[in-house]
């Protein structure tokens, strides 16, 4: 029954569509809120209770292709903030936001259902490249759990069995990338589709196309989603030349032509009239600094680890630490560089890419010492490892229900 593909597919959609209920809950509890003068809905978010600043910012932008679909007008809309900057040419969530607006009767109902929509896509997408990678079906679903939520954090074990209040203080949700439009819970979709189609690509299938489309509704979506994935695109491809795999071709081609097409997003980004209101915010790079140092220290352990894994098995472990190495790269490198240059972004916005890394490095130390143990026989071992590791996703379930359950009230 656990080898039925019938089963897995049911396990696999009943635990998206959990997960996607759970990002929804708090907004699922107010659906008959009330509201006058004084109190005012807005789908729950990242922002500690309040509105979410970038949606209230980019929904005018959607309310202007709402009305298009509504009226078959441009209308000039008096309330969109910000005109000529970039973000205007980064268009694609805005006509995708207003066309499900259109479809579901108004901006209103599409920040109350994206909350639970684009969270579902979002972990079906996890789950797809943890499975490319590892093979296994439960292990992955398993994996897909703590690759999907940034709450978790092998420091936080301890706090989990025992359902300390740290773990719930200062709640923000259960991840930016489930709850953040159009960063990163739209563009997040296209980032994994990207990274589905690496994975694909190095493996000698021909997923070009799919990883030009990523690209390139990366770039008129969310710059710093383009830029992560296009590292990524850019260090695979040398790494692919250096060692003469045949997914070499594909990279480049793949990589040339998104480049070429996402010109006009570097050209408004750099001679538009109002370059300086765009990079406002990257002048508060340097008073926004953080200690980079533990994430230093914990990149070179990471990059120790890949090592010592192609030394063991080159051929089963190469993909998954050319996706390790590839993400966490972008936060050291912007950090350093983007302190000195005003005009590089911050670099902030590759934590979610530092996390996809942490957890792919623990899952695979977690998945080789399963192997390990079965290989040697260790069968009784290796089903308590198991079971401590199904235990603590469990667990960390439960807490994350408990912790939407708390913001709900």
């Amino acid at each position: 029954m656990l080898d039925s593909k019938y089963f897995q597919n049911f396990l696999l959609i009943f635990f998206s569509l959990f997960y996607g209920f759970l990002c929804f809950y708090p907004d699922f509890v107010q659906k008959n809120f009330y509201e006058d003068s004084k109190h005012i809905y807005f789908s729950f978010n990242e922002s500690h209770y309040v509105w979410n600043n970038d949606e209230t910012m980019y929904g005018p932008s959607i309310r202007k292709v709402l009305d298009f679909f509504n009226s078959g007008n441009i209308s000039d809309n008096s309330i969109l903030l910000l005109k000529n900057l970039s973000f205007n040419i980064q268009f694609i969530p805005y006509i995708v936001a207003g066309f499900l607006s259109f479809l579901i009767g108004g901006i209103d109902n599409f920040f109350y259902f994206k909350n639970l929509f684009f969270p579902i896509i979002g972990f079906f997408l996890s789950f797809l490249i943890l499975k490319q990678l590892f093979k296994s079906f439960f292990f992955s679903l398993l994996g897909t759990i703590i690759f999907y939520s940034p709450l978790f954090s092998l420091f936080n074990i301890l706090n989990l069995f025992q359902f300390t209040s740290s773990f719930l203080e200062n709640p923000i949700g259960l991840s930016t990338l489930a709850l953040k439009f159009p960063s990163n819970q739209f563009t997040i979709i296209f980032y994994f589709l990207g990274l589905l189609s690496i994975l694909k690509i190095l493996d000698n299938k021909n997923y070009t196309l799919l990883l030009i489309f990523s690209l390139v509704v990366s770039a008129y979506s969310y710059i710093f989603s383009f830029i992560s994935l296009g590292f990524l695109v850019f260090f695979t491809f040398v790494y692919a030349a250096i060692n003469n795999m045949g997914s070499k071709k594909n990279l480049f081609i793949a990589g040339f032509i998104s480049l070429v097409i996402s010109i006009p997003v570097f050209y408004f980004s750099i001679f538009q009239d109002f370059k300086d209101d765009l990079l406002i915010s990257l002048a508060f790079t340097k008073s926004q600094n953080f200690d980079i140092l533990p994430y230093v220290y914990k990149t070179l352990i990471m990059f120790f680890l890949c090592f010592i894994f192609l030394k063991i098995n080159k051929k089963k472990y190469e993909n998954i630490s050319i996706l390790i190495i590839g993400q966490v790269l972008p936060l050291i490198i912007f950090y350093y560089l983007s302190y000195y240059f005003f005009v590089l972004p911050e670099p902030q916005h590759f934590f979610v890419n530092y996390h996809f890394s942490k957890i792919l490095i623990i899952l695979l130390v977690i998945n080789w010492s399963i192997d390990f143990l079965k290989q040697k026989n260790f069968k009784i071992i290796s089903k308590i490892f198991s079971f401590c590791l199904f235990s603590i996703i469990f667990v960390f379930i439960i807490n994350l229900s408990l912790l939407q359950i708390k913001i709900s009230k």
